[in-house]
C-alpha cells in the first residue's frame, strides 16, 4: 500500500505529503459526494491501521482528534474542481479532486530546519514553534486574502482540525461536517 510505504519513509525523510487523485464525478461531483467519499477513503484507511483501529468512534470534533495512519498524525486537505477562483482550495482548471495527506511531523521538522536556532535550543524550547506556526499560518492567510482567497475565521480558529478538511464553498457557510454519515 503506497500510504504505508510513505508512512514507514517519514523514519528517513521528510516527506512533505501524500496526495490522493479523484477523477470520477460520481464520488465528488457535490459536497455531499466529496464528504461520503473523504468519509469512505479515511474510514477504509483506518480500517487497514494497526496503531489506531476505531478512530472514527471518537469524537471527531474535538481538539484531541487528528486523522491519524500507522501512528503518523495527519492533516488533511482536499482541493475540489467544486471550488471557484476565489478559494484557496480550487484546482486551477484541473477536473480531479485532489486529498493531501500531510503528516504533522513533516510541518514540525520543516519549521525545526527553517529556524535559525541551534538544535540545543530547538529541543529546550519547542513552544517556541507555536510562535513560529502562528507567524507562518498568519503569513500564508495573509497572502491568500491578497489573492482575494481569504480563509474563514471561525472555522480556521476553531480549536479542531476536522472541519478544516473541507472547506464550505463559500466563505461564511457553515462548516462541512464530512465524518457525519447520511
Amino acid at each position: 500500500m503506497p500510504l504505508k510505504k510513505f508512512v514507514h519513509l517519514q523514519r528517513w525523510e521528510i516527506l512533505d505529503g501524500f496526495v490522493i487523485e479523484l477523477s470520477d464525478d460520481r464520488l465528488v461531483g457535490d459536497m455531499k459526494c466529496l464528504s461520503r467519499t473523504l468519509r469512505s477513503i479515511l474510514k477504509a484507511l483506518n480500517l487497514r491501521d494497526s496503531c489506531k483501529p476505531n478512530l472514527f468512534e471518537r469524537e471527531v470534533k474535538s481538539s484531541d482528534w487528528n486523522f491519524e495512519f500507522l501512528g503518523a498524525r495527519m492533516f488533511l486537505i482536499v482541493f475540489s474542481p467544486l471550488y471557484d477562483r476565489e478559494s484557496s482550495r480550487e484546482t486551477y482548471g484541473e477536473k480531479s479532486t485532489f486529498i493531501m495527506l500531510q503528516p504533522q511531523k513533516s510541518i514540525w521538522e520543516k519549521a525545526l530546519r527553517d529556524d535559525e536556532r541551534n538544535e540545543q535550543e530547538k529541543e529546550e524550547d519547542r513552544s517556541v514553534l507555536v510562535k513560529i506556526f502562528s507567524r507562518r499560518f498568519a503569513n500564508v492567510r495573509q497572502r491568500f486574502a491578497e489573492l482575494g482567497k481569504p480563509y474563514d475565521g471561525p472555522i480556521m480558529s476553531a480549536p479542531f482540525q476536522a472541519p478544516r478538511y473541507i472547506k464550505p464553498l463559500r466563505l461564511g457557510d457553515p462548516e462541512i461536517e464530512w465524518w457525519k454519515d447520511d
